[in-house]
């Protein structure tokens, strides 16, 4: 299961400097995803991916956008960092992500969720770096 599809709707874009709050980084991120048979409490399925995500931060509002989603999310911005959790319960699956980034400076991106079902459960941890990139690379990225 790629790692766009547990974090895709939760990830947002950021600039290097803060001119009219914004910041614009590029993160890359390795994830590690383990599919449980519950039943038999035998792991299923092991995959490992890697995202390149691009986002826009905007720090006064707090608020992100990723380049692939193109929409805001509201965040809370917590000591220079970005911090998004979120839990979700429809047919029969309950989900639940968080990921954490700090903006000011950029550093390392953090990701884990957890999505479980009578059946099955999938969790997946991601970690990988971040750095501030210009603008006009996300809004490049952002009109593809």
């Amino acid at each position: 299961m790629k790692l766009t599809i547990f974090f895709g709707a939760l990830l947002f874009s950021a600039t290097p400097a803060f001119a009219n709050d914004f910041v614009y980084m590029k993160c890359e991120a390795n994830a590690v995803m383990l599919t449980k048979d519950l039943g038999s409490n035998q792991i299923v399925k092991r995959e490992e991916d890697t995202d390149l995500m691009h986002f826009k931060i905007d720090s006064a509002n707090s608020r992100i956008m990723e380049s692939r989603e193109g929409a805001w999310e509201d965040v809370k911005i917590v000591h220079g960092s970005v911090v998004v959790e979120k839990e979700k319960t429809a047919d029969g699956v309950s989900s639940y992500w968080k990921v954490t980034m700090p903006v000011d400076p950029p550093g390392q991106i953090v990701m884990d969720a957890l999505s479980r079902s009578d059946e099955l459960s999938q969790s997946a941890k991601a970690s990988g770096m971040c750095k501030e990139i210009d603008e006009s690379v996300f809004e490049e990225l952002l009109d593809q």
